[in-house]
């Protein structure tokens, strides 16, 4: 059975802590691995294997999700652009045909596409 990184790395942590306290221990377990080696776990002591896929298709779906949401907001403000910017252009030409001013924020006549 093979085991994350992590905890790989936390084990071999603990390791070198015990057997810089006690070298007693050291020679204790080596004893114990020799006498043990071939034999199998006991089954109430064996895990089963992990699986990492739920964790990583949750992953998968809430990072395709921020994405459409992060595109479906960028795609709502250019709508909200451009109709901003075809009002401001409409009511430009519509005033010009009265004579009124047009309102704030809309578009100059050097900018506007119509000429």
């Amino acid at each position: 059975m093979s085991m994350p990184y992590g905890e790989r790395r936390r084990l071999r942590k603990a390791e070198r802590a015990l057997c810089a306290a006690d070298p007693r221990l050291v020679a204790m377990f080596s004893v114990f691995a020799d006498l043990t080696t071939g034999e199998s776990l006991p089954q109430r002591e064996q895990f089963p294997p992990r699986r990492a896929f739920p964790v990583l298709a949750v992953c998968a779906i809430a990072a395709v999700a921020a994405a459409l949401a992060r595109l479906t907001v960028r795609a709502a403000r250019a709508v909200a652009r451009a109709l901003q910017r075809a009002y401001a252009a409409c009511h430009v030409l519509i005033s010009r045909k009265r004579g009124s001013r047009p309102p704030r924020g809309a578009i100059s006549r050097q900018q506007s596409p119509w000429g």
